[in-house]
């Protein structure tokens, strides 16, 4: 079996609007295949220059002093969090690590409420590209919200969390498929925070992916499976996306 993780992944993420030409990203040939030899996935690293690096995958949140303009969601509570998390705790990390920019996802603490990302965003532009968090709920923001925060503020995915959808609906639901299929129609990837377990919400990722085949997908977090059981179903099942050319999956 082979499993594509392909540097479109992280193109489509929206490292296109740092303006880099392919030769800058060296480090894009470290993920293109994942080989399964004896049910056991083995990567080749065998890139020896990065010229930039980038993070593909992390969360800002407002400070204390910003909270009077950016707060908390109340349906998670507003209490501040262990860490702080703000831009220019970020912006201070990135650059002792080295880091020429972000992908960042929509954090939990803010919900649905995209403005500090936004606002983020603005604020240092050619830093960081956004990932929007899908909101299903009902009397929502929906197809319509997510159509804005991509055309009209600039983000690059989307992100589905099973847990966030009313009364346990699945992400097939009538809103779901909307919103899907509108991720596909404007050309950003849907990524899945299966945290609870791959195999919760497998049957209703691929219901999606046979359904509407123009929508790429991100496996976050390679599916939420336990690295301490590289056998167990849950691998299985997502080694079994690999037949969908439109799947990638987020190391």
């Amino acid at each position: 079996w082979i499993q594509r993780i392909r540097h479109e992944m992280a193109l489509s993420c929206g490292l296109k609007l740092f303006n880099l030409k392919p030769l800058q990203i060296h480090y894009y040939q470290t993920l293109k295949t994942v080989k399964l030899h004896n049910k056991t996935s083995r990567i080749n690293f065998s890139v020896s220059a990065v010229m930039n690096k980038f993070d593909s995958h992390l969360h800002v949140w407002a400070s204390e002093e910003e909270q009077q303009h950016f707060p908390y969601s109340i349906q998670v509570g507003s209490t501040e969090p262990a860490m702080a998390g703000n831009a220019e705790v970020l912006l201070g990390q990135m650059e002792s690590a080295g880091v020429k920019g972000c992908l960042i996802v929509q954090p939990a603490n803010h919900l649905f409420d995209h403005s500090y990302v936004s606002y983020v965003m603005d604020s240092y532009p050619g830093k960081f590209v956004g990932c929007l968090l899908a909101d299903p709920t009902e009397d929502g923001g929906g197809v319509e919200e997510l159509e804005r925060l991509v055309t009209q503020e600039g983000y690059k995915a989307v992100r589905f969390n099973p847990y966030l959808w009313p009364n346990q609906e699945p992400m097939t639901n009538e809103v779901g498929k909307k919103m899907y299929a509108k991720a596909g129609e404007l050309g950003v990837p849907v990524g899945y925070m299966t945290f609870q377990g791959l195999l919760n919400h497998a049957d209703e990722i691929e219901q999606l992916l046979e359904e509407f085949p123009d929508t790429k997908v991100m496996m976050d977090h390679m599916g939420f499976c336990k690295a301490r059981d590289p056998d167990s179903e849950e691998w299985q099942r997502l080694f079994s996306f690999a037949k969908y050319p439109q799947v990638y999956i987020k190391l």
